[in-house]
């Protein structure tokens, strides 16, 4: 069982502000660099001398996508080992749980196991015998030399099974409908329009993550996709279903709220015990304090609320699957329902992907498509605006935030008091900059309509602040008071036994259920095979 002292992010706000920024152009990664050269026997480790016959035309690293329902995605690395597996929707964590040979493993060797075990467990029949293969690379050659070797796979493992698979490169419905969706959306972007599905493939893969918005994803190079996603995967755990994840974003949140946002006063009381050296500055702890706490309320807000409402998840209405049925030309919404019983976006794609790429194309079928389309999109727009607005018990939080940052005003404007008279005017505009995001913050948590969607507006203007008053504390201090505020925090967190505990208990909790949840799964699937 994975066990986390605590959560690593959480040790001071310079390691947060040391992560990479993840949006746009901004996102940048060192390219590896493979090299090897001996020169006169002597190895010399550490050098980039590219030389003939090395580095970038050897490189086997690349992305794999099946979609089988279960879908699986695989991270090649440079020697065409597979450096990370993760099943993307709930029948892949299934087909993958407790099961080896595959990472590690060439791309060869893992995806005729997958394979395998997809017949072995009756996910591949003859009723459903066809593999939806998705494949990037750093470049045109090294894909089709990926492709080919993954098709290959494929073959063997359907003339050992003697069961006819075909291999299908177009892509799923439900992939193909997203990017319909997307070019729709954004109709005067030539690059959104000029998109492949294998690009958007890998940009929609890396945007469910939460990691990065799909505008900025779609910006960005397929190494770069290629490289966000396999840092991704080797941080998720085989087991973490959404029970799971949501458990861990709340146990998070319940850290915070019981550690976290006390290690932002460590700036404070420096400047309250050094006043008399640091009498012109003596507001920046408070202030920065002030917008570290409320910026940290608000993105717990959205991280839990947004993942316990996700559009693909949400059940849709009786009127919603009433039209989806008459669309698919279906008797009733069984065959739609989700292991839960209930219809949503996602399961509703997970039928039509298996049932559209089973069937024979004609103008009928095109029909049914078109209509499911139109169902699915009408469906997500009112699903959207429904999640979009807040429920009650997230305007509380969010005004609690508000609550935090006037209480915190006012205590720099105490601070500021004790400062020589001559100083204090300089400070002014501090405060009413503190008063005017607190005064809009009340009056957005008081409207009638208060949007998701907004919290980004919010959460991403306190964050500003916060790094920009975080910056100004760095200049003002030496290194040796820096330092001695980080050992002081470092040490307060690892004074926290019981939140630490409490956290771990959640997480072991969760990580118990979902295990037991995907073990149910495993055994009824190879019990109907």
């Amino acid at each position: 069982m994975q066990q986390n002292a605590f959560p690593a992010c959480l040790i001071s706000e310079k390691t947060k502000t040391s992560r990479k920024k993840r949006s746009g152009k901004e996102v940048k990664f060192m390219k590896k660099k493979f090299v090897s050269a001996l020169i006169a026997g002597v190895m010399m480790l550490g050098a980039c001398i590219p030389l003939a016959g090395c580095g970038k035309n050897d490189d086997k690293s690349g992305y794999v996508s099946l979609d089988i329902n279960p879908s699986v995605e695989l991270v090649v690395d440079e020697n065409g080992l597979v450096a990370g597996v993760r099943g993307v929707n709930e029948d892949g964590l299934v087909l993958l749980y407790n099961e080896s040979g595959i990472k590690g493993e060439t791309v060869d060797n893992a995806v005729k196991k997958i394979v395998d075990i997809s017949i072995e467990e009756g996910y591949l029949t003859e009723d459903n015998k066809v593999v939806n293969v998705t494949v990037s690379a750093k470049n045109d050659k090294n894909a089709k030399k990926l492709t080919n070797s993954v098709n290959a796979s494929i073959k063997a493992s359907a003339d050992e099974s003697g069961l006819s698979i075909k291999i299908d490169a177009e892509g799923s419905y439900s992939l193909r409908r997203k990017l319909d969706e997307f070019k729709k959306a954004h109709p005067d972007n030539k690059l959104v329009q000029s998109l492949s599905l294998a690009k958007f493939k890998l940009a929609l893969t890396i945007s469910e993550t939460g990691e990065i918005t799909l505008e900025h994803a779609v910006e960005l190079e397929d190494d770069e996709l290629i490289d966000l996603i396999k840092e991704y995967d080797s941080k998720i755990e085989a087991f973490a279903t959404d029970a799971y994840e949501l458990a861990k974003k709340q146990a998070q949140a319940a850290f915070d709220k019981a550690v976290t946002y006390k290690t932002y006063s460590a700036y404070t009381e420096f400047y309250a015990k050094n006043l008399m050296t640091h009498y012109s500055t003596a507001y920046l702890g408070a202030v920065y304090q002030t917008y570290a706490s409320a910026a940290l309320m608000m993105k717990s807000v959205k991280n839990v609320a947004e993942f316990a409402n996700k559009v693909v998840d949400y059940p849709l209405s009786d009127e919603q699957v009433a039209a989806v049925v008459k669309a698919l030309g279906l008797e009733n919404s069984e065959p739609l329902k989700n292991s839960k019983g209930e219809v949503t976006i996602r399961s509703i794609e997970a039928y039509a992907d298996k049932l559209f790429k089973n069937s024979e194309y004609n103008k009928e079928l095109q029909k049914k498509m078109d209509e499911l389309s139109e169902a699915l999109s009408s469906a997500e727009k009112k699903i959207k605006a429904e999640i979009n607005a807040f429920a009650e018990k997230y305007k509380d939080e969010i005004a609690a935030a508000a609550e935090v940052m006037e209480n915190a005003y006012k205590t720099v404007e105490s601070v500021i008091k004790l400062i020589p008279e001559e100083y204090r005017q300089a400070f002014a505009a501090v405060i009413a900059e503190l008063k005017q995001n607190v005064e809009d913050i009340k009056k957005w948590v008081e409207n009638e309509k208060t949007y998701f969607s907004d919290l980004d507006t919010f959460t991403a203007r306190l964050e500003e602040q916060r790094d920009k008053y975080l910056g100004k504390i760095k200049e003002d201090l030496t290194a040796e008071e820096w330092d001695a505020i980080q050992k002081g925090i470092e040490a307060d967190i690892a004074k926290a036994e019981v939140y630490k505990k409490n956290y771990n208990d959640a997480l072991a909790k969760a990580e118990a259920k979902a295990k037991a949840y995907l073990e149910k799964l495993k055994g009824e699937r190879k019990k109907q095979a």
